[in-house]
């Protein structure tokens, strides 16, 4: 019992430093959004180019 209740705890603890590293990394969108805002100084909205129609 105490052997199973080790490996409980090991496991949440090893959730638990995975889900704090995880948190401080930004997501997909948080990254985009910083580079549009570093680069776009201009003053103008961020426009892309409109896709190609065939």
């Amino acid at each position: 019992m105490t052997v199973i209740l080790g490996f409980l705890f090991l496991f949440l603890m090893t959730w638990w430093v995975i889900s704090i590293v995880n948190s401080q990394k930004p997501l997909k969108n948080e990254t985009f959004i910083g580079y549009v805002q570093r680069y776009d100084i201009d003053g103008n909205g961020y426009q892309s180019l409109p896709c190609p129609q065939n």
